[in-house]
C-alpha cells in the first residue's frame, strides 16, 4: 500500500476515515480532521478540520475539544473565536485533558 494515509488511494482513505468517524469512533474523527487541516489525501479543508473537532468534542473527545481550542486561538489559520475557544477548553477540561486543565489554571 502507498499513500499518506497507508491506503492506494489516500483520498479514499479520507473517506473511510470520515465515515468511520461518523460511526463514532473518536480516533478516525481526529486522524480525519488531521488529515483535512494539513491536505493529506486531498486538498486542505480546514473548514471540514474545524467542523470535524468540534463534532467529535461534542460526542465527548477531549483531545478533539483541545484541537477545537487550539483551532478557535488561529491554529488552523480560520477567524478567531474566543469565546468558542473558551468553552472547548473547559469541555477537554472537564473531559480529564490535562494539557487543556494546565491552561485553564495557568500552569
Amino acid at each position: 500500500m502507498s499513500g499518506s494515509l497507508g491506503v492506494s488511494n489516500p483520498e479514499t482513505g479520507r473517506d473511510m476515515l470520515l465515515t468511520t468517524c461518523f460511526r463514532g469512533d473518536k480516533f478516525a474523527c481526529q486522524f480525519f480532521a488531521v488529515a483535512a487541516g494539513q491536505g493529506l489525501g486531498g486538498p486542505a479543508d480546514l473548514h471540514a478540520a474545524r467542523y470535524i473537532f468540534a463534532y467529535s468534542c461534542e460526542k465527548g473527545d477531549g483531545m478533539s475539544c483541545y484541537y477545537s481550542f487550539q483551532d478557535y486561538n488561529g491554529g488552523l489559520g480560520l477567524p478567531i473565536d474566543a469565546d468558542a475557544g473558551f468553552i472547548a477548553l473547559t469541555k477537554a477540561c472537564n473531559l480529564n485533558h490535562q494539557d487543556a486543565c494546565k491552561a485553564l489554571n495557568g500552569k
